[in-house]
């Protein structure tokens, strides 16, 4: 945690206001990562998400925790979970799709960006994402299609799409 993250996270551990169970949860996972900042807290994820069955943010907490321990395959059922809960599924496919190019399962996370286009079609971000799968896979005129894509659609926040498409653009041609 950054110093002034740290200042807030001690406030909220010093927290004397009543807590529920979950933000007591919360509490001492804030607590063992100040604590450790490469403990592994996703227990409390887990038991927040017991708690919480039916409640997103649940598994937004979760979610971090995992990523936090580099549990790829425990992100993975998370995120499976999570789809069912929400009716804007493309942060989820989107979050799906790095974590399988993490897992290096090339064709899970194709089809993950897929299903983030079909939900935004008009988010730059998907095509960016894509463009990231496009890149791993070497598959650079595709890469750069999406790239630009998103360049196209916001070029001041998706600037970095077009670094990207400009740092791929000599390998065209191989």
């Amino acid at each position: 945690l950054l110093t002034g993250e740290k200042k807030y996270a001690n406030k909220a551990i010093a927290s004397t206001y009543k807590l529920t169970e979950s933000e007591m949860l919360l509490q001492k996972a804030l607590k063992k990562l100040l604590d450790d900042p490469t403990a592994n807290v996703t227990e409390f994820g887990e038991k927040l998400v017991q708690l919480n069955p039916k409640v997103y943010a649940a598994y937004q907490w979760l979610i971090s925790y995992q990523q936090f321990a580099k549990d790829y395959e425990g992100l993975d059922k998370t995120f499976q979970s999570q789809l069912k809960l929400t009716e804007f599924p493309g942060p989820i496919y989107n979050g799906m799709g790095y974590n399988y190019m993490t897992l290096n399962k090339m064709g899970k996370a194709k089809e993950a960006f897929e299903n983030y286009i079909k939900a935004e079609p008009n988010n730059p971000n998907c095509y960016d994402s894509m463009g990231d799968y496009f890149a791993k896979a070497e598959d650079f005129k595709n890469a750069y299609s999406n790239f630009m894509k998103a360049y196209e659609m916001d070029s001041i926040r998706f600037k970095i799409s077009h670094d990207k498409a400009m740092k791929i653009k000599p390998k065209l041609n191989k």
